[in-house]
């Protein structure tokens, strides 16, 4: 059986953002929309449309920008920005010994 608060507030996370949360969220993080965009994996474009109102932000992407941009600036305690330079997403892995 659920517990009716986890499931109230599953429902109430479970919404579209605001264009004005998302510019609010990114300004926030000290974020540019290009890093934006590449810590959720769509392209600028896309997240100028969220910012302009022209496109919804789907709330699994909301949802995935804040997890990474909370973890991001508690892991350290200040703003981080990432590097586009870099791709997050793959595993860190020990050098084979040889």
């Amino acid at each position: 059986m659920s517990n009716p608060q986890i499931v109230a507030k599953r429902a109430s996370s479970s919404r579209n953002p605001t264009p004005q949360e998302i510019l609010a969220a990114r300004e926030a993080g000290g974020l540019t929309q290009t890093q934006a965009a590449l810590l959720v994996h769509a392209s600028c474009r896309t997240w100028q449309q969220w910012e302009a109102n022209d496109r919804r932000m789907h709330p699994a992407f909301w949802e995935l920008f804040c997890i990474k941009v909370s973890g991001r600036s508690s892991l350290t305690g200040k703003k981080v920005t990432p590097n586009p330079n870099t791709n997050d997403n793959q595993p860190h892995r020990q050098p084979a010994s040889l």
